[in-house]
């Protein structure tokens, strides 16, 4: 069972607390057997949903010169040869793609990240001087 929902537009506010002090609570049946009560209520917002206009584009688009060429291009077909051997197969200019140069960038800064908390952590880890017992942060 679903819920269903009725917008009733009413012209006086006697009119709409009559209905819903009749319709309220009430008991319907389904063609199942099923019993159901009704809720009604006086909506907040009183306005009643418009009906919705027709697009005058609709059913349009087998018309459109922009369609037609994109269903043409769909249309035809392109051959694509994969590379003899893909392992060997490198960008025509001899460097590197892109991507093999962002993945490479990315390889240099971690490991400048790593070379960081390495010598942080060899700071914390040297011996302290016997001078004072404190060690010195410059």
């Amino acid at each position: 069972s679903l819920n269903a929902r009725c917008y009733i537009s009413f012209e006086s506010s006697a009119h709409v607390d009559e209905f819903i002090s009749q319709y309220h609570g009430h008991q319907f049946v389904d063609g199942q057997g099923e019993s159901f009560r009704a809720v009604a209520c006086a909506a907040p917002y009183q306005k009643v949903p418009r009906k919705t206009q027709r697009d005058p584009r609709d059913g349009t688009i087998e018309d459109d010169q922009v369609y037609k060429d994109f269903v043409a291009k769909l249309a035809e077909k392109k051959g694509y040869e994969p590379p003899a051997d893909p392992r060997n197969f490198r960008p025509a200019d001899g460097e590197d793609t892109p991507l093999v140069k962002y993945m490479k960038q990315r390889v240099s800064e971690r490991k400048a990240r790593w070379e960081k908390r390495q010598s942080k952590r060899a700071w914390y880890l040297e011996p302290v001087a016997e001078e004072g017992g404190k060690r010195s942060k410059w």
